[in-house]
C-alpha cells in the first residue's frame, strides 16, 4: 500500500518524500488530501512507492534485525 503522511516525529527518518511515500506538513488536511487524490490518479506513482515502500521495510524483518543484533552482541562480546 502507498503512504501518505505526516512528516513528524521520525517519520522522515523512516521514509523519503516522493521515494517511498509522499510526506505532508503537519495539520495541512488539504495538502494531505492532495497527495491521496494524487495517488488514486498516478498509477506509476503508486506503483513506484509500493515498489520502494517494499524494498524499503525489509530492513525493519525480524531476520535482518536478528542479525543486526547478534552482531552487534558478537562484537561487544570480543572487546
Amino acid at each position: 500500500m502507498a503512504v501518505v503522511t505526516t512528516n513528524v516525529g521520525g517519520i522522515p527518518y523512516i521514509v523519503e518524500d516522493n521515494t517511498t511515500a509522499l510526506l505532508v506538513e503537519p495539520g495541512n488536511a488539504e495538502l494531505m488530501a492532495e497527495k491521496i487524490n494524487t495517488l488514486l490518479n498516478d498509477k506509476n506513482l503508486y506503483d513506484h512507492l509500493i515498489t520502494n515502500g517494499l524494498a524499503e521495510v525489509q530492513q525493519y524483518t525480524w531476520s535482518n534485525v536478528r542479525k543486526q543484533w547478534l552482531e552487534l552482541y558478537s562484537s561487544l562480546g570480543n572487546k
